[in-house]
């Protein structure tokens, strides 16, 4: 999840509705003026009267139209950034808890709003989304049973994507800048299951190497991967870029679990964060944009704050994935996008692109060495928090999941998946083709 999450104002929430035109005309004489031709002023005085009441009760609330401001700017900017992802698609319904009240409702592009519940229209001449307010839920136990979000779940008989954003939560709050963000990300990941060929990458967070070496060589990485997004030569770049490739190809020569872990999670992370990145801007307030694509990479492994379990074996992908996807566009490769949806990671196209091949592998290991640790510090630091990694807890705790209420794996599950040759270890995970996927979780 991302940090620096902020409230919008009210008078951002008040620009908006002036600006989008947010709310709906109750009476037709009044929105024309009509009524003004009336003989008996008190008539009409108690008349627009009662259509200023009515048109208050239809105008929805200061958080509703912050989130639907806010995501009418990402709906705008999502169009075209991947080929085949279009976010009006995607029947979308947010749940505006406060605490745990699931018992209102903002759907998007829901087919049926009225089967959600008692559906109210949110009126504008310019919004990107049909959107509806939806009290008294029809499927409320379904709703209060979602934890963070779902990407299949069906609301009012349709199969619709679900997010929980809930005001008592910094994280999730629907009016912060991070929110959108967050709602475009992870309805990637519905997209993902039903575009992406994504294969068999095991996410073993416990099993993964964090011997100094693979620490050491995972850092030279992202250094490489700063250096070739703010490079200011195409010359540069390229040169960057093939040390990567260098690097990553000895990674996975060492270290299987590289190919496994680094690469499905770049694949199936780094493309949602590289969504991020694309739909938001520098003004939105988001921690994510068009700017930054080197924010949260690792290059200071002596200042590392948190786990190193969690960085190196988890968090770390999200942002190695976009940035190898962004160094793919400013290289040009072609129909990338097709590649990606195929099953091939983000590093292995930037690879191919580059022509780099094993026996480049070593000397591009030294260049980087050389390029981006010339005093030799990061083999003492990589030590150092590979000691640190062995005395660190389980990421995800000790036991492995196998309950089916919150959306884990049952035991039924995950012997159907050991039949078809995958084996979910204590406190991993797999990501599945959907072949696999339909036989046994479905």
């Amino acid at each position: 999840m991302r940090a620096n999450h902020a409230v919008a104002t009210t008078l951002s929430a008040l620009l908006a509705a002036a600006v989008l035109g947010i709310g709906c005309t109750a009476d037709t004489e009044a929105s024309t003026g009509q009524a003004s031709t009336r003989s008996d002023p008190s008539t009409v005085d108690a008349e627009s009267a009662a259509d200023s009441e009515t048109a208050a009760e239809n105008e929805p609330d200061e958080v509703t139209t912050t989130v639907v401001q806010n995501l009418a700017v990402i709906y705008r900017a999502s169009e075209g950034v991947w080929p085949g992802f279009v976010l009006a698609d995607h029947p979308a319904v947010i749940i505006l808890r406060d605490g745990s009240d699931s018992s209102n409702l903002l759907a998007l592009n829901h087919p049926d709003p009225d089967a959600l519940g008692a559906a109210k229209e949110i009126k504008s001449n310019d919004l990107p989304f049909t959107a509806h307010t939806i009290t008294d839920p029809s499927d409320a136990e379904r709703l209060d049973a979602v934890v963070n979000f779902e990407f299949n779940i069906t609301l009012g008989g349709v199969d619709s994507f679900a997010i929980a954003a809930d005001s008592s939560d910094e994280i999730m709050s629907p009016t912060s800048p991070e929110f959108p963000a967050t709602f475009v990300h992870e309805i990637f990941h519905r997209y993902q299951v039903e575009a992406f060929d994504e294969g068999e990458f095991f996410q073993d967070v416990e099993g993964y190497p964090y011997e100094a070496e693979n620490l050491e060589l995972a850092v030279l990485e992202e250094r490489a991967l700063l250096q070739a997004l703010t490079a200011a030569t195409d010359e540069d770049r390229k040169a960057a870029a093939r040390r990567f490739a260098g690097i990553r190809l000895a990674r996975r020569a060492a270290e299987p679990a590289v190919a496994e872990l680094d690469d499905g999670q770049e694949l199936a992370e780094g493309t949602a964060r590289y969504i991020e990145h694309q739909v938001n801007s520098e003004e939105s307030g988001g921690s994510y944009h068009g700017k930054n694509y080197d924010r949260d990479l690792i290059v200071d492994l002596g200042g590392l704050q948190g786990g190193i379990k969690e960085s190196f074996g988890f968090g770390r992908f999200y942002a190695s994935g976009a940035a190898i996807i962004r160094v793919i566009d400013e290289l040009g490769v072609d129909d990338y996008h097709a590649r990606l949806e195929s099953g091939q990671p983000p590093a292995t196209i930037l690879v191919d692109a580059l022509g780099v091949t094993d026996a480049d592998a070593d000397l591009l290991v030294d260049e980087a060495r050389a390029e981006y640790d010339p005093l030799g510090e990061l083999p003492k630091q990589a030590n150092a928090a590979a000691e640190k990694a062995g005395d660190e807890p389980p990421v995800f705790g000790d036991e492995p999941s196998v309950g089916s209420d919150d959306g884990t794996l049952t035991a039924e599950q995950i012997d159907c998946l050991d039949d078809r040759g995958i084996d979910i270890d204590d406190g991993g995970g797999a990501t599945l083709s959907n072949e696999d996927a339909t036989a046994c979780l479905d």
